[in-house]
């Protein structure tokens, strides 16, 4: 199944939960969820849309929270939810290297598979290993893939849309995807 542009893992499923009429917890899908690469021209990462919110707190009356996840998924692909949340699993080829970027966001994200080093542009480096949960805090970054083995790295991300982060001397830093030639948050 694994070549070098596949991940090796098993396709995650988006289940999704709500109410009946009566109020009862039901089922409403279990899908499958489609991994892209991300970046064609690189091919470095795959990129899995979960799900995303587009407030906090959720609207989740007349199945509002799903129609806009619905419509999320038609418009052209971004990191950040404005005032939401989203959610993703990226997949890193072996040895496989990101480009530095900022998102106005709060991230959480825990290597399920694998072992990446984070760097900051400070020039900071840390190991991170499967398990280990990493709180971004709208810092400007890239990820390495360093498994052993030539191995793939899973990470799942939850990313919460942020307030601009501003400096003590006034300066204020805006997100920056350039590098990674996706759309700016709105």
């Amino acid at each position: 199944m694994s070549s070098t542009n596949t991940p090796p893992f098993p396709t995650p499923h988006r289940i999704l939960t709500g109410h009946d009429s009566t109020g009862k917890s039901i089922f409403l899908s279990d899908l499958p969820i489609e991994i892209e690469i991300a970046r064609p021209e690189a091919a470095s990462a795959h990129l899995g849309l979960i799900y995303t919110t587009n407030s906090v707190p959720v609207n989740l009356n007349n199945n509002a929270d799903i129609d806009g996840f619905t419509a999320t998924q038609r418009a052209p692909f971004q990191l950040v939810t404005v005032g939401g949340t989203r959610l993703l699993i990226t997949d890193m080829m072996p040895n496989a290297e990101g480009l530095f970027h900022r998102t106005e966001s709060v991230d959480f994200i825990t290597i399920m598979e694998g072992e990446v080093e984070l760097e900051l542009d400070s020039g900071e480096k840390r190991r991170v290993r499967r398990g280990d949960t990493v709180v971004q805090r709208a810092t400007m970054h890239k990820w390495r893939n360093i498994s052993e083995n030539d191995g793939w790295a899973r990470m799942l991300c939850v990313l919460t849309s942020a307030e601009k982060v501003k400096l003590e001397n006034g300066e204020v830093l805006s997100e920056d995807v350039s590098l990674l030639g996706i759309k700016s948050s709105d």
